[in-house]
């Protein structure tokens, strides 16, 4: 037969989360304050029955804090270190808050700066520049392919193939990309000529994307791009412009004028050029 007992009093404080053993040793420090005061007071309390002198301010100071002490109210250092705690758990769930924000708003990105990546194929391997939000890439001095072509010679060579005037194509390619075949826009827009992945698809191309990060790629398939849209534009270039960089099926957009003149400037630059001297 199994004979149940009573848990000891060592069982049960054991048994109390960390809080209760707060509140209960709490108040057993403030049941020994009491007990303190009431002595101090008796003392004063004796003093003054027999004729003795008493302060009466000292008295008077350890009534209210009796009265204070048996009502329960918490100290001075008590109410402040809970003001305490409660104002640095505020600031922390506002510093979380603000860094939530910043994440999610890509803040922390551009902090970083471009983002490169590596992409490795059975022929090529490129590492390539993601931009950020505010944060061009430079030219990647890891970019293999980069440094062995002629970037601006590939480019006209794919603007003869298309029909494309050469100074046209040439100067989208430095607007856009600054003749670096490694670039990711934030966009997702990839290579010297900065053509969406699925806009080179519609252009042909049957890769994956990151090999559109090959120079030649990328001129191929973006100069196709670049013929439709100037047809589009029944060859105006401005028109071109603002179709190539805002998609084919709009006209002209908000920054088009600031883009539009920045291609025709370097246009000028582009013009009459002798091929064999790119």
């Amino acid at each position: 037969m199994l004979v149940s007992r009573l848990p000891g009093k060592s069982e049960i404080q054991l048994a109390l989360s960390p809080a209760h053993k707060e509140r209960a040793r709490a108040e057993e420090k403030r049941k020994q304050e009491i007990e303190k005061v009431e002595r101090r007071l008796a003392y004063l309390q004796h003093r003054d029955k027999y004729g003795s002198a008493i302060d009466e301010k000292i008295a008077a100071t350890l009534e209210r804090k009796l009265a204070r002490l048996q009502s329960g109210a918490p100290k001075f250092e008590d109410q402040a270190r809970h003001l305490v705690k409660r104002t640095l758990c505020q600031l922390f769930v506002a510093a979380s808050i603000t860094v939530f924000i910043a994440r999610f708003e890509g803040y922390f990105d551009r902090l970083d700066g471009p983002r490169y990546i590596t992409f490795a194929g059975p022929e090529f391997t490129i590492v390539a520049c993601k931009e950020r939000e505010h944060v061009s890439c430079e030219k990647n001095p890891q970019d293999r392919e980069g440094q062995a072509l002629n970037v601006k010679s590939l480019v006209a060579f794919e603007a003869q193939i298309q029909g494309i005037p050469v100074d046209f194509a040439l100067a989208i390619a430095e607007q856009e990309s600054g003749f670096t075949c490694n670039v990711i826009s934030t966009a997702d827009a990839m290579g010297v000529l900065q053509i969406l992945y699925p806009t080179a698809i519609e252009m042909g191309f049957r890769g994956k994307p990151e090999e559109l990060l090959r120079c030649h790629n990328s001129a191929k398939y973006g100069m196709k791009y670049l013929k439709l849209v100037l047809e589009e534009a029944g060859g105006d270039v401005c028109l071109a412009a603002n179709k190539y960089f805002a998609g084919v099926n709009n006209g002209f957009i908000p920054d088009g004028r600031e883009y539009c003149d920045g291609v025709l400037d370097k246009m000028q630059h582009y013009k009459n050029v002798n091929l064999a001297n790119l």
